[in-house]
């Protein structure tokens, strides 16, 4: 009887961690994925915001009358990397949980 009792509590804890394991591991690479999305796409914004920030700079020193209003491309910037560092945190934390289930599920299996 004793055997039984450990034998379904063994697999209780080995589908829990399963579960867990496999719930995380999906967010993980969810969230892994839009990180490096965002991150790909500010440094091509961010490059791109400098090149035209230098670029009508260059005017606007040069003739004076010409103003260029970049607050747009400002915010659009900043948004940007609001989302990347979201992506960033969120990313971390399901790599911790996912890591930590992982070492758990691995514990339970060959144990």
């Amino acid at each position: 009887m004793h055997y039984y009792y450990y034998f379904y509590y063994y697999y209780f804890y080995y589908y829990y961690y399963y579960y867990y394991y496999f719930y995380y591991y999906y967010y993980y690479y969810y969230y892994y994925y839009y990180y490096y999305y965002y991150y790909y796409y500010c440094y091509y914004y961010y490059y791109y915001y400098y090149y035209y920030y230098y670029f009508y700079y260059y005017y606007y020193y040069y003739y004076y009358y010409y103003y260029y209003d970049d607050d747009d491309d400002y915010d659009y910037f900043y948004h940007c990397y609001y989302h990347y560092y979201y992506y960033y945190y969120y990313f971390y934390y399901y790599y911790y949980y996912y890591y930590y289930y992982n070492y758990f599920y691995y514990y339970y299996f060959y144990y």
